[in-house]
């Protein structure tokens, strides 16, 4: 037998699934007096928190909308305030079926904070039309094996690893790779 002659199976936490979501609302704000001009539109105080859920992860969030318009024919100005929140689907890819259930957890990477793209006066409405945007992305992390070969400590450091790799034991390692795709 080779170099490589041993193997070993590693419990550890790893990233056994993922996903991403590009996001885009509309909302329309009623504001307490006649826009004439929508002079902004900023989103502060993002939070969201994810939880597993069937095929993937719900995400839940929540922001500020500040609105600052004009009116009374853009002589005076008004900001005007308005929680939002959300729910959305984000479906999970390259998932590792070898993890441990029961050790899951979800990490959201906020990529793009919600974010204005536009914002409008709704005429015959007299409301305040705001489209928003945000960008997520999702690791679900759990305890996973790995299989590993395993060099005794008295060989040649120095040697190329490739060299002497046992064509048999890299073979039967090769039935816990993911399934190409």
């Amino acid at each position: 037998m080779g170099r490589w002659n041993k193997s070993r199976e590693i419990v550890t936490k790893a990233v056994c699934g993922k996903g991403r979501t590009y996001e885009q609302e509309t909302h329309i704000i009623a504001v307490p007096h006649d826009p004439t001009g929508v002079l902004g539109a900023w989103m502060m105080n993002h939070r969201c928190e994810a939880e597993r859920v069937g095929d993937g992860v719900d995400v839940h969030g929540t922001y500020t909308m500040s609105v600052w318009y004009a009116y009374d024919h853009n002589s005076k100005t008004d900001v005007h305030e308005q929680a939002i929140a959300y729910t959305v689907h984000v479906p999970l890819q390259e998932m590792d079926e070898a993890r441990h259930a029961h050790t899951e957890h979800v990490l959201v990477h906020v990529v793009q904070p919600p974010n204005c793209i536009d914002a409008s006066i709704d005429q015959p409405a007299r409301n305040v039309v705001v489209r928003v945007e945000w960008e997520l992305t999702i690791e679900l992390v759990a305890e996973t094996k790995l299989n590993v070969c395993v060099c005794p400590e008295e060989e040649d450091k120095h040697k190329p690893v490739w060299d002497d790799v046992d064509e048999q034991l890299f073979e039967s390692m090769s039935r816990y790779a993911p399934p190409q795709r």
